[in-house]
């Protein structure tokens, strides 16, 4: 089972900074994960939330700043600095795209225009990009563009409007509702967010292809790595 490590080593560092996943890829996490958004200048950048506050401590909105006001702000990385990254260091890459956002589907289409440049790149390296959203119609969407497109879900029933080969799995679904696994092996199961060594090993009970984590060590100690 892979360790990916959940907007960098979060449980640690600040979460999403460039800081977090240097030290991600340092403990030996298999891949981070980044959420992307666009900055008022055109810039996917990897950042949570669509505002800035809870993050920085300054209130704004992403889609209203610029990069470089950004960076004034926090110590953030672009999707494009990410994949320079993951490159270099041979580490997988998880990219969530945000919805709803008023770029719409060009978050996506950005997305797919970067890797597309980046592709042999990131071929070489030997590293796998999948782009995950909650969003059904982005998922369907780069499900019929993208190879390894996944779907993320929090409530049960949405499994079976899943339009892509790779499931990204609430670890709750799993705990509360076990015979529930057995209705998933069609897909490449991902399971997020797991924090806890319980968490961890239900992950490794049910088969889960990767484990998406704050404590990419912790999970490390877990799977005996």
């Amino acid at each position: 089972m892979k360790i990916f490590a959940h907007r960098g080593f979060s449980g640690k560092y600040p979460e999403g900074s460039r800081t977090a996943y240097l030290k991600a890829a340092d403990i030996g996490a298999d891949g981070v994960e980044c959420d992307v958004r666009f900055t008022r200048d055109g810039t996917l950048i990897c950042f949570h939330d669509a505002t800035t506050e809870r993050i920085t401590g300054k209130k704004g909105r992403v889609s209203r700043l610029t990069l470089a006001q950004m960076r004034e702000r926090y110590e953030l990385m672009t999707l494009e600095e990410l994949l320079d990254f993951v490159i270099k260091r041979k580490r997988h890459l998880l990219i969530e795209t945000k919805h709803p956002v008023a770029a719409g589907r060009k978050v996506e289409r950005e997305v797919l225009r970067l890797l597309k440049m980046r592709e042999n790149e990131i071929k070489a390296a030997g590293i796998r990009v999948i782009v995950f959203t909650f969003s059904f119609w982005a998922a369907r969407f780069l499900a019929k563009r993208y190879d390894d497109a996944g779907y993320i879900v929090k409530r049960s029933w949405r499994i079976q409007f899943n339009p892509t080969k790779i499931l990204a799995l609430g670890y709750w679904l799993a705990k509360e509702n076990p015979a529930l696994i057995h209705k998933l092996k069609k897909y490449e199961l991902f399971m997020w967010t797991l924090n806890t060594r319980e968490d961890i090993e239900l992950a490794k009970k049910v088969g889960a292809s990767a484990a998406i984590t704050n404590f990419p060590d912790l999970a490390k100690e877990v799977l005996g790595r």
